[in-house]
């Protein structure tokens, strides 16, 4: 009995400080601008309105969806999760919806390539 009296009341607490945290894939910055780049490679400028689902418009969209994420630093699930509702034309920006219900404001750039 006496050994139980003695033995800590946090024996049964598990701790755990030897796991490392493995931080979330990113891409190099050759990575970032050969992808940027091919993007721009392949897209047409122009986008016949007839076939908004063609290759042609679905090349730009990534484009578009590659830029975005680039110029603000959106997450991939913020960027998807944009409505036209969330777009302010006259401010050019937009409202982000991030993890945990927080929101921000995005500003999109006004300069073309």
């Amino acid at each position: 009995m006496i050994a139980r009296e003695l033995q800590s009341p946090l024996w049964r607490i598990l701790l755990d400080l030897g796991r490392q945290r493995i931080p979330p894939r990113s891409l190099t910055p050759g990575d970032a601008k050969a992808l940027i780049e091919l993007a721009w490679h392949n897209v047409e400028l122009t986008v016949n309105a007839d076939r908004p689902s063609g290759g042609a418009f679905l090349r730009l969209r990534n484009l578009a969806a590659i830029e975005s994420l680039f110029a603000t630093g959106m997450r991939v699930g913020e960027l998807v999760r944009l409505n036209v509702a969330d777009w302010n034309e006259q401010e050019r920006t937009f409202l982000i919806n991030g993890k945990g219900s927080r929101q921000r404001i995005g500003f999109y750039p006004t300069n073309g390539r």
